[in-house]
């Protein structure tokens, strides 16, 4: 088993240690980056999985107490990945680290040639060693100045391509990083105006020279009186020889806003989630709302849950057979208006069946529903808002209940 230190080496700043690193400490400087990287990685690790025995076009599901005692054993040990981490906790670091470097490695620890257990690696930790025969020979991983060498087969390596390095991967927050950094200097810029900041709105001319005592005393005086936003605008009092000039906000000063709502978007757009995910409620109607759900799980969950079953199928489950299966759960929701779209389309003309019809507006079947019918133009309208009534009724319901609850709330 491997040493982690997960905190060694994170308290410098962005500028300390390798690219990798850098990427890394992004995730606790930038609010948005966290947000966003956050959310992928809670969508990845709260998937539901499950493990079959394929039997040609067949496959049964695989659970404690049924399937083969080898198929069992790989099942125990995803369960349980290791004496620290739960599997949630080991699928969400693991998207951690894939979504800040484009890079994800997991070490196996073996009772004789089995795995038992799986453990993240830090990606700033390890260096692939190329080889000539074996594309890569080993890896590299080196803490507080120690190296281990840890064979290929015992490190499964996931990452996003890098074009320019075959060996290593690329992520997200190193094409965004100038960004990132711009938006972390404008949090700084921000924090310091409140906390620096001694002018009410001006600047104090004096007519005359002061000596070092008096310009120490009255740069005293000002700190003490008017820094700080606990402090901000109070009434300033001169001392004869002093004159108040007025200072106004410029208009880059009123552009400041702006530029940290185009900095956030930047990043929403580089990783492709919509604002809608985070809470961002600017614009956009429910069905909207809805809709970016859907994309969300479509095109940025469902993806990487793709790619961890080809990295499973591939790599870990033929170690304890050549029959075992990995599979998740599908998370993307159903889209309301897209299936009602095509029940209108496509029921009237006889291409699905009424309980085909009612199955994709969540509805339940009925008797007599497996025929097809192919109905006349003029009769269409009315079939589509007769299937459409009860799902459209439903979201009704729920939205009065929901507006019933916060005004029993807001009443007390």
């Amino acid at each position: 088993r491997l040493p982690l230190a997960p905190a060694f080496g994170l308290t410098s700043g962005w500028s300390a240690g390798s690219n990798k690193q850098t990427q890394l400490l992004s995730y606790g400087g930038v609010g948005w980056l966290f947000a966003v990287v956050s959310r992928i990685c809670e969508g990845v690790a709260a998937a539901e999985w499950a493990l079959y025995q394929v039997r040609g076009e067949e496959r049964d599901r695989i659970t404690p107490q049924h399937g083969p005692d080898y198929g069992r054993r790989c099942l125990a040990m995803w369960k349980d990945i290791n004496p620290f981490y739960t599997l949630y906790d080991f699928l969400y670091t693991s998207q951690q680290h894939k979504e800040l470097t484009g890079e994800s490695y997991w070490h196996i620890v073996r009772v004789g040639t089995e795995p038992v257990e799986l453990w993240p690696l830090r990606p700033d930790y390890v260096r692939p060693v190329p080889s000539v025969e074996k594309y890569i020979d080993h890896f590299e991983y080196t803490i507080q100045g120690k190296r281990l060498d840890l064979p290929w087969d015992d490190v499964i390596f996931i990452r996003k391509p890098n074009p320019l390095d075959p060996y290593r991967g690329m992520g997200v927050v190193q094409a965004i990083m100038t960004d990132l950094q711009s938006e972390q200097m404008s949090a700084l810029w921000v924090r310091n105006f409140f906390t620096n900041g001694a002018a009410p709105g001006g600047i104090v001319e004096i007519d005359h020279s002061l000596s070092p005592e008096e310009g120490e005393r009255l740069t005293r005086q000002w700190r003490e009186g008017h820094q700080g936003a606990g402090s901000a605008h109070r009434v300033a009092f001169l001392e004869g020889g002093m004159h108040w000039k007025d200072v106004q906000f410029s208009q880059r000063d009123m552009q400041f806003e702006q530029l940290r709502r185009v900095n956030r978007d930047i990043i929403l757009g580089a990783f492709g989630v919509p604002a809608y995910v985070l809470g961002i409620t600017e614009h956009g109607s429910r069905a909207a709302a809805e809709a970016q759900e859907v994309v969300f799980s479509k095109w940025l969950i469902r993806p990487r849950l793709t790619e961890l079953r080809g990295i499973l199928n591939e790599r870990l489950a033929p170690q304890f057979g050549p029959d075992l299966e990995f599979d998740f759960t599908d998370p993307t929701p159903d889209n309301v208006a897209e299936n009602l779209d095509i029940v209108a389309k496509t029921y009237p003309l006889g291409i699905l069946t009424k309980n085909e019809a009612r199955a994709k507006l969540g509805m339940d079947m009925v008797d007599g529903g497996d025929e097809f019918t192919i109905l006349p133009v003029a009769p269409q309208l009315a079939v589509v808002k007769a299937l459409a009534a009860p799902s459209m009724q439903r979201q009704w319901e729920v939205r009065l209940r929901t507006e019933a609850t916060r005004i029993g709330v807001y009443l007390g």
